[in-house]
């Protein structure tokens, strides 16, 4: 779970928003939070109407690999195990991932990048 919430959010305070993603957290779910300095839906102080979606959308495209990312593990193609088959998988993805919403498994860490840490992680997880 991804909270965006305004610093002067005068309609939620970002009290819950917090206490909701420190919960989450505590149980084992894989939750952040972006606090923004601005008011409710980007609307106010310093963001106009359009420009406030532009940073929504910005905030939400940096977060969607992390969010895809969340619990995955060396097992890139989901058979159950990690094996030369994923070890093949992620060589073949290195690189910079594709253009984004698109997911990109071979992105274990979730950065944008498959990279080093992606290959140590799959051999952490190596079954």
């Amino acid at each position: 779970m991804f909270h965006v919430h305004g610093f002067y959010d005068r309609i939620h305070f970002r009290y819950q928003a917090i206490v909701m993603n420190e919960e989450l957290n505590k149980v084992g779910v894989h939750s952040s939070i972006h606090i923004y300095d601005g008011g409710h839906a980007f609307a106010d102080v310093g963001y106009g109407e359009l420009n406030g979606y532009a940073a929504a959308v910005a905030i939400l495209l940096e977060q969607i690999p992390v969010l895809l990312a969340a619990g995955r593990s060396g097992d890139t193609n989901l058979d159950g195990a990690v094996d030369v088959t994923d070890l093949l998988g992620v060589i073949s993805a290195w690189g910079t991932c594709p253009d984004l919403p698109v997911d990109c498994p071979a992105d274990i860490d979730g950065n944008g990048v498959v990279d080093v840490s992606d290959l140590l992680s799959l051999i952490a997880d190596w079954s």
